[in-house]
């Protein structure tokens, strides 16, 4: 006769093998499922500029949202095809104030009161989102001009469903990574 424990033990086993099954074996098949439904591909010599969304993560960011901002708006990509938004995470420091100030220059805000997390903000505003590609950031990482064009040129190939740029961390007093 089964002790009730041993439901506990079985259910723990299970566990084990169910978490690391999930996270190297089914997830990765879902999202192949997903990319393979809904993904589009570009051909390098139809489209070298898809429409993308940068979507800037921000949680009082007052000290660096304005760099962020026009870092975000000297990139070299054209301004018909690239969207920005900034996603505000009930910032109370006035963030929302500054990111206010671009409005006529391109900069879309998006304020999520109740600070629900960067999570929910994206899923609230995914619903706008309208491009080819998107690219997610924190509003204290600058991008080079370039950025956009090097991330983008990888979605040529049909197997690329994610690309990451390179990180580099710069020493605020020296300047140098």
């Amino acid at each position: 006769m089964a002790q009730h424990g041993d439901g506990i033990v079985a259910g723990l086993f299970f566990a084990a093998f169910a978490v690391p099954a999930y996270s190297y074996f089914i997830f990765p098949a879902i999202l192949y499922v997903l990319v393979r439904m809904k993904a589009k591909t570009f051909n390098e010599s139809e489209d070298q500029e898809p429409s993308v969304t940068l979507l800037i993560s921000a949680y009082n960011e007052a000290t660096v949202i304005e760099e962020k901002i026009q870092n975000s708006l000297n990139l070299d990509y054209p301004s018909n095809k690239l969207q920005i938004f900034v996603l505000d995470d009930g910032s109370s420091d006035g963030t929302d104030g500054i990111v206010a100030s671009y409005a006529g220059q391109g900069i879309t805000h998006f304020r999520v009161d109740g600070r629900g997390g960067k999570n929910v903000a994206i899923n609230e505003t995914w619903p706008e989102i309208s491009s080819d590609i998107v690219v997610f950031s924190d509003a204290n990482c600058m991008y080079q001009e370039d950025a956009i064009r090097c991330l983008v040129k990888h979605f040529s190939d049909e197997r690329i469903g994610c690309v990451c740029g390179e990180l580099r961390y710069i020493s605020a007093e020296t300047g140098s990574s």
